[in-house]
């Protein structure tokens, strides 16, 4: 079974990042936007991770799998795992979604982007540089990439 962070995978040049830095994520403690702002959209990408995972381990067809967006236990699941995220993980969610989505909801753009990862540099360029105005953590450019692939896989993990 392949995963987020299979060097196989079409994104194995993210992955190349990863053995020059240290493994953990640093969160930041506190961001400028309130966590009810975040939780929806945060959820949209834990969801897309969510079902791409289960995409994976049942060799669901595309319609099978666009039908998992309304699934009740996914809804469910996907609710607790974002439940107990830092608020740190909710912004770097949730900007994540909102680049594919303004409104904040889940879309196959999303999920095309977790599925392949193959912009994920250019994303997370972009999507820095709207961290960077909402959270009171400063990190690098890289180091933010390195964090949300971290993160991506720790999503992947709990499934």
């Amino acid at each position: 079974m392949a995963s987020l962070h299979d060097s196989s995978r079409a994104f194995a040049h993210v992955s190349a990042l990863l053995s020059k830095f240290h493994w953990e994520t640093i969160m930041a403690p506190n961001t400028l936007l309130p966590d009810v702002i975040l939780a929806f959209p945060a959820q949209s990408t834990v969801k897309a991770v969510h079902i791409y995972y289960l995409g994976l381990m049942y060799g669901l067809n595309s319609v099978n799998i666009s039908r998992l967006d309304q699934n009740e236990t996914v809804c469910r699941h996907v609710e607790e795992i974002s439940n107990d995220l830092t608020p740190d993980a909710l912004l770097k969610l949730s900007l994540l979604t909102w680049h594919f989505d303004a409104r904040g909801d889940f879309s196959q753009e999303l999920l095309q982007f977790i599925t392949e990862l193959d912009e994920f540099e250019e994303v997370c360029q972009v999507i820095w540089e709207q961290y960077s105005d909402s959270s009171e953590h400063y990190v690098s450019c890289k180091d933010f990439m390195i964090e949300m692939l971290n993160l991506i896989r720790f999503l992947e993990g709990e499934y």
